[in-house]
């Protein structure tokens, strides 16, 4: 009797999160219903490459296994609030290894110095016919939060501090396989932190990866001479030079990257964002996530606009920042430090306001504009939980612009991935049309060829992250290109 009323009690609480489970799914897509993310991102198992048997039938077989396990993963009543207590739990358990670790770490770092601190920001832009771009040397800090409303001033960390200050000391901290905080003190006793994810794979490994991402590109730009082919990385602290000055234990890949780029067809024109110190990782990415923040967006868009005038200059110059936000109480913990539990930093979240002129916007969410969701944010109707992902609640996924003012004559084709949100309805605003395509929706490019015959494209522009546009370290961003057929 007592295992009959076991089973029966077990069987109930199953049964009540397979329907729990996709209700509360429902709810939060319909609004009723404020739902944590903790961060998982549930991928395809598979992807099949057109023109094999039933591939489109079986593509959507995959992706709505995916949805299903997205549902039955992230929507999950507690689920959330389980991985945090236990994710929590598991850091203080390790807590003391990973310190003795991270001293070895530290005090067998090599006797150099420091790299040299980043140049001030209106250096760096170089924007042409752009006179209000955000000035480091009278930055505020960060306990005297800078008015709203105003020319946008410099991007400011929670206990960061001006890029101008020197850096007093700098410490590595193991979290994880694969994930380490970066802790820095200025010379004003200010502090602040990032974490950064590490690529451990053998080097052999990761140099097959950058070949062959190489040769992907090098086959789209061949197969359509009639078209500009542009790439653009958005790198990370592991790309630059004096990378294992601060993490000894991990060497820099800034040497496969330049090789990435040496393998590229001369045709293809190429550029990178600069993250080559610790001030330019504080300034430009989120503290707790790999995406870039609302100021290494804007970086990044000025270098794409600028290398494509060089060819077109009817798409520059780039717009200026316009009106900088700060939203004191959108505290963010990104993606890595929500995945790792990890709550030592948190980014405050800013955004600028372009003005942009009036367009056209599809995207693969429920969007009623920048205007409104600038008024939600700034009212505070927003959600405030630990585990909201302010970055993806702020900004579409874009997947087309049309600007019917501009008159150009550059239609766009953007091959990219999750840092296009920040950036790509400003992007688009330099062109008359932008058509964007994110590497986990790049079968439904189709035909390259045929897609940019059909649609006027005039400029392909691949802008994706490095460990994805270089080093294909999650194993699709290769892949995905394979499926655009040049035959």
């Amino acid at each position: 009797m007592k295992d009959k009323i076991f089973v029966a009690i077990a069987a109930g609480f199953v049964l009540a999160l397979m329907i729990a489970a996709p209700l509360t799914y429902f709810l939060a897509w319909a609004g009723a219903l404020e739902h944590e993310n903790v961060g998982n991102i549930i991928m395809p198992a598979k992807t099949y490459e057109p023109g094999r048997f039933l591939a489109a039938q079986r593509n959507a077989l995959e992706e709505a296994k995916a949805g299903l396990s997205d549902i039955y993963t992230n929507y999950i009543p507690g689920y959330n609030s389980i991985v945090s207590i236990f994710g929590t739990a598991k850091i203080n358990l390790n807590r003391p290894v990973y310190s003795l670790y991270s001293d070895a770490i530290n005090k067998n770092r090599p006797p150099q110095t420091p790299a040299p601190a980043s140049a001030p920001i209106e250096d760096v832009l170089n924007v042409p016919e752009v006179s209000n771009v955000p000035d480091i040397s009278d930055a505020p800090k960060a306990t005297d939060a800078p008015e709203t409303g105003g020319d946008a001033p410099a991007p400011m960390q929670p206990d960061g501090a001006p890029a101008n200050l020197q850096i007093a000391g700098y410490s590595a901290n193991f979290l994880k396989s694969g994930i380490y905080s970066i802790e820095v003190e200025f010379e004003d006793k200010t502090k602040t932190g990032f974490i950064t994810l590490i690529d451990e794979r053998p080097e052999n490994e990761i140099k097959r990866c950058v070949k062959s991402q190489a040769a992907e590109l090098n086959r789209l730009a061949g197969a359509n001479a009639g078209v500009n082919f542009y790439v653009y990385i958005c790198s990370r602290f592991q790309d630059s030079e004096f990378f294992n000055l601060y993490v000894p234990d991990a060497p820099s890949l800034k040497p496969l990257a330049d090789e990435f780029f040496s393998l590229l067809d001369p045709r293809i024109k190429y550029g990178k964002l600069k993250i080559d110190t610790l001030e330019d990782n504080i300034q430009k990415l989120f503290l707790t996530d790999h995406h870039w923040n609302a100021y290494g967006a804007y970086e990044g868009y000025c270098d794409i606009i600028e290398m494509m005038a060089k060819d077109t200059p009817l798409v520059g110059p780039p717009k200026p920042p316009g009106e900088y936000h700060l939203v004191e109480d959108a505290v963010f913990y990104g993606s890595s430090a929500r995945t790792y539990n990890y709550t030592r930093f948190a980014d405050t979240f800013y955004f600028y306001d372009y003005k942009l002129p009036g367009h056209e916007i599809e995207t693969t969410q429920d969007y009623s504009g920048f205007e409104a969701r600038m008024k939600k944010y700034l009212s505070g109707d927003f959600s405030k939980s630990r585990n909201t992902d302010h970055y993806v609640d702020f900004y579409p996924y874009t997947s087309y612009t049309k600007y019917p003012e501009n008159k150009t004559g550059c239609v766009v084709l953007m091959l990219t991935d999750s840092y296009n949100r920040g950036m790509s309805e400003l992007l688009g605003s330099n062109f008359d049309e932008l058509y964007v395509f994110d590497y986990r929706f790049m079968h439904l490019v189709g035909g390259y060829n045929e897609f940019i015959e059909s649609h006027g494209v005039t400029d392909v522009l691949l802008m994706q992250y490095s460990m994805i546009g270089i080093f294909d370290y999650f194993g699709s961003g290769t892949s995905t290109l394979q499926l655009l057929t040049t035959d």
